[in-house]
Formats: structure tokens, C-alpha cells, sequence
């Protein structure tokens, strides 16, 4: 099956930099195992290395699936595309969040990422954060990932619009992304492509600027995958290009452009209202033809001829044929394209997280004797924490209790110190796992508080007992926590129920 592809990134017109990230890697550069690799990131945190964590980010996928390709050593086995992907996300969060442990300026920098492998006709997609994958199957755009976002919680709960969402002031709260300590687990779909099928992934530059039914007329309407990517580039800059705008678009097996209508058309077509979200455009041109206005209205008053019977009820009955007549059309039409439509197989894959499930505590032990400050402090995903010791030196300090000095810092004299005094702490402690519960604690308590993602309280007896001043908090993926504790690391391990390992450093 032959495939195309089309790419395209640009400033936009308010942003200084770019720092939108892209790769499109083909079957020949994959040991001819897969047939294609495509990622997008799109990095936050300003000037403070958004344009850094994007770039790691898209460079780590790469360098992970080709040395999973490289270890297979000819193995015929099916590729588990849904794992690998997930590894090279997570492995690309926990360089992040390293990078960050490094470097005091980085500490806010992370990103977003969408990524797709395609082995044969199967599609697996990956996302996290609010970049986006869309599948075009005959004329007929759909959005497959789900924006991690709080805008779009909204539209799926029915609160708000997607055009409301566009539009909002808050579409660029984030919700989950690589190099945060809230949650980068991607979410996975799979789809099966037929021949024809387009794909186009993203980043919010685009979806936040145009509508979808404009992306599908665009993406639609020309056979050339550049050209489209052109074109879509332009409706992003002509709606404002408020930010960076990055997009791939992968033709899968012989194109044929289809001609959709424009958004303005359809706009005039329903000019009171407005089609339900995921209509039919035929069958919310349809629904909106008996709230049209009166035609009569329109006319200018020296050509009403209100005085005229006979006129009027020529002009209502033409009115009420060609009503009925389009009414008729539409849903003949309608009907054809429906009969012709193949609904895409996507399937989501639950990525099941140790946080899900009620995890049981024990008591707090001491991880290492090395003194540390209190910040920086963060868990990474492979169970160990990075921060500072009291003589400034970063470190990490894995699950065993090992510390290593991170590289490249400046050589510090060698001799004895002794913790510096710390303001004594004012605000609360939180930390959030993969699975959105919160850890809080409060100034002056000596345990860790516990609520699940609703807010609701799970337990306020973390630690208790073997805390005496909590200065710091951070939690692991396996859910276990980490406590500055008068300038000592403690670790409170969390186990499954009835885990004989509770207690088990």
C-alpha cells in the first residue's frame, strides 16, 4: 500500500520562537518492520525550555523504537506497538524531568506529544496533552485522541462547545503532559486504516484556530498531502496564529479529493442555529430548514406588494416547493453518503496504573543518610528521587538508596556542612499521582493526607508516627512517597491489598 505524507510547522504570528517539534521516520529507516513513525510535541513553559522538552521528547521516541527495532535481531513476532510506545513516552518524561533536576531554569518547561506507529494497515496512536491525531475517511473528519485538557472535559461533559473550547480563555490549561509530576501516561487507540484513509496529527495551533469541518474540507480537498498541509497552515494564520502551528498528514493507499462545502456555506444555510455537535452537515442542513426565516421579510417594502393576494399566495406556495424540494434532496443525499460511510475501528487501550487500585502504607524509613534541601524534590518513574544535598550538589537517590551526582555541575569543595536553616514551612504540600489521587500535607501536621480524584478523603494517617516535620513531598508512578523530614529523605512504600511486601523497603 503506497503511503504519502505531508508536513508543516511555522511561528505563527504572536509567538517569538518555535517550539513545536516534529519527525516523520519511514519504513526503510525502521529495519523495514514498521512502515512508518510520525511524532509532534509542542513545548510549554515560555522561554523557560518548552522548545528543549519538545525536542528531547521527539528525539527519545525515535531513539527508543529504533532500538527495539535493533534488539528484535529478526524475531518475526508481531510488534507490540501499544507498549512500545508507551515506554518511549514514559522513558521521554523521565529524561524531562531529569533535565529539569539539572537545571533550576527548566524546572516549569514540558510538552505535549502525539505520536503514531503504522505497521500495515494498523494505526496505534498515543497522546498526551492536547495534540491531536484525526482520522479523514471519506469526506468524514473525526477526532480520535481526547485532549488532556480542562476545556475539553467540559465539551465531553456536555457544558461547553467545541467551538466554545477554541475559544476559551483557559484551552491552554493542561491537564496531563510529559515532563509533569501530575501524570504523562499516554492514552493509546488503535485503528485499522482502508485504503483511502487520511490521518492528520497536530498540535493546538491548528485545532484551536480552525474549525473541523474547515480542517475536513481542507485536508479533503486536495489529492497532494503537502498541499493540504499548506493549506491548512494558512486558515491557522488567517484566524489569528496565536500560536506555533505543526502538522503531519499520512495519505494511506490511492487519494481521491472530495469537494465539501465551506464553512461559510454552511453557516449561511442555518444562520439561527447551529448543527448538533457530531451532525450530519446534510442533516443539520436539513433540521434547519423549518427555522428559516420569512422570505418575504428579506424583500425590500417596495417590492412586498402587500395588497396583493394572489401575489402572496403564488409566492408562499413557490416557497413551500422549493422547501419541501430541498428538504427532499437533502436527505436523499444524505442517505447515500451514510450508505457509503465506513465507520473506523478505534479501540482504546487502557493503560492500567499501580495508583488505580487502594494501595496500603507503611511507616516511613529513611531512603538514604545523605542530608538534602528541601527543593528541588521530585520522584521519577523508575521509583527514585532527585534533590539537592545541603552542600548543593543535585543528586539522585535511587529506590535502594544510592546516590549519584547528577554530571555536568560545577566541582564544590570537598569538606563538611551543615544544613542551613530553612524557613519554616507555610504553605501545604501536595503531590499528585499518575491516577490523579492527592497527597496533602498541611502546616504543622506530621502525616500525609490521601483524597482520590473526586476529592474525597481516603485516609489523613500517612506517616503517622514517624514524621516529626515534613518539608517536602513528592510521589513515585507505584504510588510511594517520599518525605523531606527534618533535611532526611523518607520513603512511605505503598503496596496492593494484601501485599506480604508492605513493609519491604
Amino acid at each position: 500500500m503506497s503511503l504519502q505524507f505531508g508536513s508543516i510547522t511555522d511561528v505563527g504570528k504572536r509567538r517569538r520562537s518555535n517550539q513545536d517539534r516534529m519527525a516523520i521516520v519511514r519504513g526503510e529507516a525502521l529495519h523495514g518492520e514498521l512502515d512508518a513513525l510520525i511524532v509532534i510535541a509542542d513545548g510549554m513553559g515560555g522561554t523557560q525550555g518548552g522548545e528543549i522538552a519538545s525536542e528531547m521528547v521527539v528525539e527519545t521516541v525515535q531513539e527508543i523504537v529504533a532500538d527495539y527495532l535493533a534488539d528484535r535481531g529478526g524475531d518475526t513476532a508481531a510488534t507490540d506497538a501499544p507498549c512500545l510506545l508507551r515506554e518511549a513516552i514514559r522513558e521521554s518524561h523521565r529524561r524531562v524531568r531529569l533535565r529539569q533536576a539539572e537545571d533550576v531554569d527548566l524546572v516549569a518547561m514540558g510538552t505535549t506529544c502525539v505520536a503514531a506507529i503504522l505497521d500495515a494497515n494498523t494505526l496505534t496512536l498515543a497522546n498526551v496533552g492536547d495534540s491531536r491525531a484525526y482520522l479523514l475517511r471519506e469526506g468524514v473528519l473525526r477526532q480520535v485522541t481526547a485532549d488532556h485538557s480542562s476545556v475539553w472535559e467540559q465539551v465531553q461533559a456536555g457544558a461547553m462547545t467545541p467551538e466554545e473550547a477554541r475559544n476559551s480563555r483557559f484551552r491552554n490549561q493542561i491537564t496531563r503532559a510529559v515532563g509533569s509530576s501530575v501524570n504523562a501516561t499516554p492514552d493509546i487507540y488503535t485503528i485499522e486504516l482502508i485504503e483511502g484513509d487520511s490521518v492528520l496529527l497536530c498540535s493546538d495551533g491548528l485545532s484551536s484556530e480552525v474549525a473541523e469541518a474547515e480542517i475536513a474540507r481542507l485536508l479533503a480537498g486536495v489529492e497532494d498531502p503537502q498541499a493540504a498541509c499548506e493549506n491548512l497552515l494558512d486558515a491557522a494564520l488567517t484566524a489569528g496564529g496565536r500560536d506555533n502551528v505543526t502538522m503531519i498528514a499520512l495519505r494511506y493507499g490511492r487519494f481521491a479529493p472530495i469537494a465539501l462545502p465551506s464553512t461559510d456555506v454552511l453557516s449561511d444555510l442555518h444562520p439561527r442555529r447551529a448543527p448538533r455537535i457530531g451532525a450530519d452537515p446534510i442533516e443539520a442542513r436539513a433540521e434547519s430548514a423549518e427555522h428559516d426565516p420569512d422570505p418575504l421579510a428579506a424583500m425590500p417594502r417596495r417590492r412586498r406588494h402587500s395588497n396583493s393576494p394572489a401575489l402572496m399566495a403564488l409566492l408562499l406556495l413557490l416557497t413551500l416547493v422549493a422547501a419541501c424540494e430541498g428538504y427532499f434532496l437533502a436527505h436523499v443525499y444524505g442517505a447515500l453518503v451514510r450508505a457509503r460511510r465506513s465507520a473506523p475501528k478505534i479501540v482504546t487501550v487502557p493503560a492500567a496504573r499501580p495508583t488505580d487500585s487502594d494501595l496500603s502504607y507503611g511507616q516511613p524509613a529513611p531512603l538514604t543518610a545523605k542530608l538534602v534541601r528541601n527543593a528541588p524534590f521530585a520522584a521519577d518513574v523508575d521509583g527514585g528521587v532527585l534533590a539537592a544535598t545541603t552542600d548543593g550538589n543535585l543528586v539522585r537517590i535511587d529506590k535502594q538508596g544510592i546516590v549519584t551526582r547528577l554530571p555536568d555541575q560545577p566541582k564544590r569543595e570537598a569538606g563538611r556542612s551543615a544544613p542551613k536553616p530553612e524557613p519554616a514551612q507555610r504553605e501545604p504540600l501536595l503531590a499528585t499521582d499518575a491516577s490523579g489521587n492527592r497527597y496533602l500535607v498541611n502546616p504543622g501536621e506530621r502525616a500525609v493526607s490521601k483524597y482520590d480524584p473526586d476529592g474525597v478523603l481516603v485516609t489523613d494517617s500517612i506517616g503517622r508516627g514517624g514524621l516529626t516535620g515534613p518539608s517536602a513531598l513528592a510521589v513515585d508512578y507505584s504510588g510511594n512517597l517520599y518525605v523531606v523530614d527534618k533535611h532526611r529523605v523518607m520513603r512511605i512504600v505503598a503496596s496492593p491489598p494484601n501485599s506480604a511486601s508492605q513493609n519491604r523497603r
